[in-house]
């Protein structure tokens, strides 16, 4: 065997192999040792992996994304070149475009030149924060920046130090061939980016209205496609958008909500990133619902005026002193160690209240810039409370400590670890309450009690309490009979007078007749049945301010010497066609003709009355009453 044919053999294919497995064509960088000299690449924002119209591209003016130098391919490809120093290397375009030095202004954007001698050198760092690549000049160690996220501006601005408090120093690297393998399609009105390699879809930027379910998967020509990401400003300015949810995803693009003016509702599974200003000035988002959330951008929750409550999930890992107006919320952070969560920035704004594990209380209370909010830290109850009971209404009426009550409430479920309530009023002019739930009455009105958990479940009741003397509108007998037979009693008479409203106030109740002898009150709160013939029970109310509300009814009181027919010695009754005529009586004598219920069908000095109908009819006559049963 040749053993020099050999040796170079073997020296060939252990070159071909080591360089096999430092570029890898067709897929995404994941190391920097796959960034060698003659690969060629693009370049993506992070998280805009193979979304073709925001590869960076020169076509000799600026870098600046393939949409605005024109969607040519030949600007968006890039060589890396050996720069001579065996650390640093050029980037080239295929129209022979090189990145070069531009100062780090933010409103200065890098520069491209065709002269190699201005070109810049540059290195490559892996990003494990963002999982992408870092690019930094050889100039002043400055990094490439995505100013703004906005995806179309960049130069060298980042520091070295602290570049990885957001993710636009990071980029997405494809490097292989086919580099034009996207698609934007449209379906059940929500626009994509289909990403043919990685079978994975981004939501674009359309005009979206009322309420937008985004789907884990989309199917075009028969091959799924995973949604991973919301682009950035995909449903920026679209007012008339009311609700979105989805599943599982990687990334909300930066401002990919903003001014979503009438979004109430978002709701989200697993969620990486929350880009910065994400749903900025949502005023009316009241539920933002995410399973988890890995990082919460800058002004991500900035100007949510109606989002009063937040839930940080355990995985949280960055978060910004701006995501959200935090005197405006409560957060609910299930985040067991305080220091897994890097804040950045100074959180000049106080939160309403915070809510941790039990068992993280110290730690929170103690570890900055936690600690600036000691006094708002409260744990969460590991048996929450579910539901609190407190009587609908209650009524003060003396004012000041004379008057003072105390609302119970009942507290499920029994074992609630964490019963403490917060107890605060509508109107502390009206009532005040303290944190035992005694209520005192400052002034006549009306205001609302509530009672709310603080043990994170933001579980409430409430209470409507009435300070001073509640009106009565109106008064009713309930249960008195129609007829009394002669010597009997109707007892307990004030107790069958009925109130409206039942606690109103009144200072007096009275009860009289309209003739005590037929039939006489007494002051044992009795009626009794002195002679055979019909009153008119009448009771009356006084209220505080002297006014009177009455009610009255009809009774009649039975003889025991009354005659069931329609003639007596002195009279006789005959009724023809339902008319009652009576005769044998002075001109002018009253009568009285009521149903055998009570019913008042006539009264007057006529001697003749229309009755409705047949039946048995009470006749009063000079005192005598009579049966008549009408057929």
């Amino acid at each position: 065997m040749n053993l020099a044919l050999f040796s170079k053999k073997f020296v060939l294919y252990f070159f071909l192999a080591l360089y096999s497995t430092l570029v890898v064509y067709g897929q995404k960088i994941t190391d920097v040792s796959q960034l060698t000299p003659g690969t060629k690449i693009q370049i993506y924002p992070h998280n805009h992996f193979r979304e073709q119209k925001l590869a960076l591209s020169c076509n000799g003016n600026e870098l600046t994304s393939a949409e605005e130098a024109g969607r040519l391919a030949e600007a968006c490809i890039w060589t890396i070149v050996d720069a001579g120093d065996g650390s640093h290397f050029y980037l080239k375009n295929n129209l022979g475009y090189y990145w070069a030095y531009q100062d780090n202004e933010p409103h200065h954007s890098l520069t491209c030149t065709k002269d190699i001698d201005s070109a810049i050198g540059i290195s490559f760092t892996w990003d494990n924060s963002y999982k992408g690549i870092c690019f930094w000049n050889q100039k002043d160690g400055k990094g490439l920046n995505n100013l703004n996220g906005y995806n179309r501006h960049y130069n060298w601005y980042s520091d070295p130090s602290s570049y990885d408090s957001d993710s636009n120093t990071t980029f997405d690297i494809y490097a292989g061939e086919d580099f034009e393998s996207t698609k934007e399609i449209e379906d059940s009105n929500i626009k994509y980016l289909l990403i043919s390699n990685s079978k994975i879809a981004k939501v674009l930027r359309n005009d979206y209205e009322g309420d937008i379910v985004i789907p884990q998967y989309v199917k075009y020509d028969g091959i799924e496609y995973k949604v991973n990401n919301i682009d950035a400003c995909a449903f920026m300015n679209c007012n008339n958008l009311i609700s979105v949810s989805c599943g599982d995803i990687e990334n909300i693009g930066s401002e990919a909500f903003l001014n979503c003016s009438n979004l109430s509702s978002a709701t989200f599974g697993n969620v990486g990133n929350i880009e910065n200003s994400a749903f900025l000035n949502c005023n009316k988002l009241s539920s933002a619902s995410f399973e988890n959330i890995e990082k919460i951008g800058d002004n991500a929750f900035w100007n949510c005026f109606s989002l009063i409550q937040f839930t940080i999930p355990s995985e949280l890992k960055s978060l910004s002193s701006s995501s959200f107006r935090f005197d405006d919320v409560t957060l609910k952070c299930y985040v067991v160690n305080p220091d897994d969560i890097k804040v950045k920035g100074n959180i000049y704004t106080t939160p309403k209240r915070i809510y941790v594990p039990k068992s993280s209380l110290e730690d929170y209370k103690n570890t900055n810039p936690w600690a600036n909010f000691a006094d708002r830290i409260y744990p969460m109850g590991e048996t929450p409370i579910t539901k609190i009971n407190l009587p609908e209404t209650a009524r003060i009426k003396v004012k000041g400590e004379e008057g003072k009550i105390q609302l119970i409430p009942t507290i499920s479920p029994e074992n609630a670890d964490i019963q403490t309530l917060e107890w605060s009023s509508s109107d502390e002019s009206i009532v005040t309450v303290d944190k035992d739930g005694y209520v005192v009455g400052v002034n006549v009105g009306e205001a609302v009690i509530t009672a709310k958990a603080m043990d994170g479940s933001e579980v409430s009741t409430n209470c409507k309490v009435t300070v001073g003397a509640l009106n009565l509108e109106s008064i009713s007998f309930w249960g008195m009979p129609s007829k009394i037979d002669v010597g009997k009693y109707i007892e307990k008479v004030t107790e069958k007078v009925r109130f409206y409203p039942e606690d109103a106030d009144y200072t007096s109740l009275n009860i009289e007749t309209s003739d005590p002898t037929v039939l006489r009150y007494y002051n044992t709160d009795k009626l009794y049945a002195k002679k055979a013939g019909s009153a008119t029970v009448t009771a009356t109310a006084t209220l505080p301010d002297n006014t009177t509300v009455s009610t009255s009814c009809y009774i009649n009181v039975i003889g025991t010497t009354n005659i069931e027919n329609n003639s007596s010695d002195e009279m006789s009754i005959n009724v023809n066609a339902y008319t009652l005529k009576i005769s044998g009586v002075d001109d002018g004598a009253p009568i009285t003709v009521a149903s055998a219920q009570g019913s008042m069908i006539y009264h007057g000095t006529l001697h003749t009355c229309k009755l409705p109908g047949a039946g048995v009819y009470i006749v009063n006559i000079s005192g005598k009453a009579l049966t008549v049963t009408v057929k």
